[in-house]
């Protein structure tokens, strides 16, 4: 063991020897140990005189750092040639491009060439490398000079960012543009033809025809025939029969509450056909059947307008000999 001395209270104590070869052992607690490197000194500031605190370890010298900077810039023996950082100070440099003097640091004034980035680039332009070549800008007709790797890299080869902007509008766009990807669609309320993206999923045009869609959904409308009605739609062209689709909405019948039918005449007739799905207009299959969906309801809403209707079911329109079948059942009601 060796015998040491505590540097804050002067007591006697012993360590074992490994302790002070790792520099340690100077204080007999942790108590001591604390309040030495807690301890702090008062200093008198050089230039304002305010009294502040700092450890005895410490080398400031200074309240803040507003009294370091001024008796840095203030102080003589710290200024100019005083300095014992002085290098001569700053030195002239002339500009290789447009002539003017300016001051530059004498780590830099070997190095140093032109006063500002935009006399660099000129005379770059003015003074090409002997591996650029020379080329005339698209857009302004200004000679410029550009190295071979540069082609290879830009597409757009202009003498400024100006023009370069300007040849990427005229040049780069629509399907010229490699991120293009518009394709063309057909809206299904108007069907009118209009371009679009993958990314937004737009069925529609327009914000008029989108709400209109929205609002024959609401009831129940659809915007193109199902496949029964383009099986009798079929059926109608092929034996020149005069019925035409307007299940999309375009005619309405009844004055507070409207029915919109599948087929009606085309000579003025007032003549229905309406073909029903086999689910969806049943009460037998479909528990949750609305009124307006039900076979006699809408029969008789179209009797009180004075409509006669003929009503084809799903199945019917499936069957084998599917095109017999409805001719003889029009015939039946007098149709044809």
């Amino acid at each position: 063991m060796i015998e040491r001395v505590c540097k804050q209270c002067g007591k006697v104590f012993w360590v074992k020897p490994y302790i002070v070869r790792r520099g340690e052992g100077k204080f007999c607690s942790n108590e001591c140990n604390n309040k030495y490197h807690t301890k702090k000194v008062k200093k008198v500031c050089p230039v304002c005189g305010v009294i502040f605190s700092s450890k005895p370890s410490s080398k400031r010298k200074f309240c803040s750092r507003a009294c370091y900077e001024k008796e840095r810039t203030e102080n003589p023996s710290n200024v100019g040639e005083n300095n014992p950082a002085w290098r001569g100070g700053k030195k002239e440099v002339t500009c290789i491009q447009c002539g003017k003097v300016f001051l530059e640091k004498p780590g830099r004034a070997d190095q140093r060439k032109f006063c500002s980035q935009k006399c660099h680039i000129e005379y770059k332009q003015t003074m090409p490398s002997p591996k650029q070549i020379e080329r005339i800008c698209p857009i302004c007709g200004k000679a410029f000079y550009m190295f071979p790797s540069q082609l290879k890299v830009s597409a757009c080869r202009c003498c400024s960012k100006e023009c370069a902007a300007k040849w990427r509008s005229r040049n780069i766009r629509g399907k010229n543009h490699p991120t293009y990807s518009q394709f063309e669609k057909i809206c299904p309320v108007c069907g009118k033809h209009f371009m679009t993206v993958p990314s937004i999923n737009q069925v529609c045009c327009s914000r008029h025809c989108a709400g209109k869609k929205r609002m024959w959904s609401d009831k129940g409308i659809h915007t193109r025939p199902t496949k029964p009605e383009l099986i009798f739609e079929g059926i109608c062209k092929k034996y020149a029969l005069p019925f035409r689709y307007v299940g999309n909405g375009e005619l309405w019948i009844g004055k507070t509450k409207k029915l919109n039918p599948d087929f009606i005449e085309c000579n003025g007739k007032k003549i229905i056909i309406e073909v029903l799905g086999d689910y969806w207009h049943s009460p037998l299959l479909n528990r949750n059947l609305p009124e307006h969906g039900d076979l006699k309801y809408r029969k008789k809403h179209y009797s009180k307008y004075k409509w006669k209707s003929i009503f084809l079911w799903e199945t019917d329109l499936k069957r084998d000999d599917a095109e017999a079948f409805i001719l003889s059942t029009l015939k039946k009601e007098g149709v044809i």
